[in-house]
């Protein structure tokens, strides 16, 4: 059965992360098989999703690297796909409409050159990096798959998913290898946690990051908005670390367990100031649905889909309650099956999300590595390797006709670069000895 192997790169606020996977290439919907997924941690290099230190980043991501492939016999990862958010990360609605002379059959080709219309964007200072689909008009009639239709003219309702070109430009700079492509972490995450009943009825997703947060909503099973508020629960630990004079190390432990706060950290105090920042962010949060067109709770039946570190906080979910509003936690589907017990699933979501988005690709991310012995490497595995050689030890090109270094190599048998040395050596000595003998005929 052939197989091929995928490998993501995520670049956080606190870490580089990275993925490995194998997948069987023959079948229609593979199965995704994460062997592997790496960290390395980095400290004040990533703003809002944005390298500010290209060159510490560009270390992690090579250790990343390096550490998958430990993972791998006899190949190398050679392509990588990279998650992108950050605040600067949004959605924006493109229209694009065509007129054609007759009436023409709508194809899968003709909706691409659509979208590819659609990857360019009027403001050079951002990058398209992906286009969906919301809607589509053939001669004035709404159709849910225009695929296989005629008419004479189409009207493309379009999101892009946007980000600035100067993220992009400084992930770029980090990654040694081939980005294969740049998948839009949010809707990778949806694509795996949301069911489609979920996105046809509707739905929020929140992905509570620690610099930022985002949310999408979906309905009648296409993205309607996203948005991306800079505020995320890293604000909590700086309000404690703020409040309590204390290093972020400490106050983030604060932030995860209160329960345990030592003597001296007046614990209503430190409750007070976790739900402060806590309520702000789920406000926001819940703020986007009257941003996305005055919509109400009721507009999202299927509730709030919490994915991210900061969503497990107990303040945040209480507030959801106090709003009233469903919620659940987002967990990988069951195409996805992690080989090594030590990973947490629902702690990895957002890389394993990246590996479910690139198995749609046919692009192998690894190549093989050609196992070449070091060129003076002495191969000693004759037979009679315990015995003296029987005749003189060959150096240089010496018994050898034209030059050329040939027989088995056993005990006796010394690398051509050696022999050459080795002649070099024999000359300089020689002529030091006819100088002596001419001095002591003087």
């Amino acid at each position: 059965m052939d197989q091929r192997y995928l490998a993501a790169i995520q670049i956080g606020s606190s870490c580089v992360k990275g993925a490995l996977a194998k997948i069987d290439a023959d079948i229609s919907t593979p199965k995704v098989n994460v062997i592997a997924i790496e960290s390395v941690p980095i400290n004040n290099c990533v703003r809002y999703g944005v390298i500010q230190n290209v060159k510490e980043v560009e270390a992690a991501v090579a250790d990343v690297i390096r550490l998958l492939n430990d993972h791998l016999k006899n190949r190398r990862i050679a392509h990588v796909y990279v998650a992108i958010d950050g605040r600067s990360f949004r959605a924006k609605s493109k229209i694009i409409e065509h007129q054609y002379f007759d009436e023409t059959e709508i194809t899968e080709r003709l909706i691409e050159e659509i979208k590819n219309e659609a990857r360019i964007d009027e403001n050079s200072d951002n990058e398209v990096i992906d286009v969906l689909a919301k809607s589509f008009i053939i001669d004035k009639a709404e159709v849910a798959n225009p695929i296989g239709s005629f008419g004479s003219h189409i009207k493309a309702n379009l999101t892009q998913l946007v980000c600035s070109s100067h993220l992009t430009r400084n992930i770029e700079r980090v990654i040694p290898v081939t980005i294969t492509k740049k998948v839009a972490l949010h809707t990778a995450i949806a694509d795996m946690v949301l069911t489609s009943e979920e996105k046809q009825i509707g739905c929020m997703l929140v992905d509570l990051g620690a610099q930022t947060t985002t949310v999408s909503i979906y309905r009648k099973g296409v993205l309607q908005y996203l948005a991306t508020i800079p505020m995320g629960s890293r604000n909590i630990t700086n309000d404690i670390a703020s409040v309590f004079n204390l290093v972020e190390e400490k106050a983030e432990a604060l932030k995860l367990h209160p329960e345990k706060a030592p003597e001296g950290i007046d614990s209503k105090r430190l409750e007070n100031c976790i739900n402060a920042r806590s309520a702000e962010i789920v406000e926001n949060i819940v703020a986007q649905l009257r941003f996305a067109g005055n919509m109400s709770k009721n507009d999202i039946p299927a509730g709030i889909v919490l994915v991210g570190q900061g969503a497990k906080l107990d303040a945040t979910t209480d507030y959801f309650r106090k709003h009233q509003l469903k919620f659940h936690f987002g967990e990988i589907d069951n195409t996805i099956d992690v080989y090594d017990s030590n990973i947490d699933p629902a702690e990895c979501i957002d890389i394993i999300s990246i590996l479910k988005a690139a198995s749609k690709f046919k692009i192998d991310s690894t190549e093989l590595v050609e196992d070449k012995p070091y060129q003076g490497e002495i191969d000693f595995e004759d037979e009679n390797e315990d015995e003296e050689p029987d005749g003189p030890v060959v150096t240089g090109n010496e018994g050898n006709e034209g030059g050329k270094t040939g027989g088995k190599k056993g005990k006796g048998w010394t690398p051509k670069w050696l022999g050459g040395l080795i002649d070099q050596i024999n000359r300089i000595a020689v002529e030091e000895e006819d100088d002596d003998d001419d001095e002591n005929k003087i």
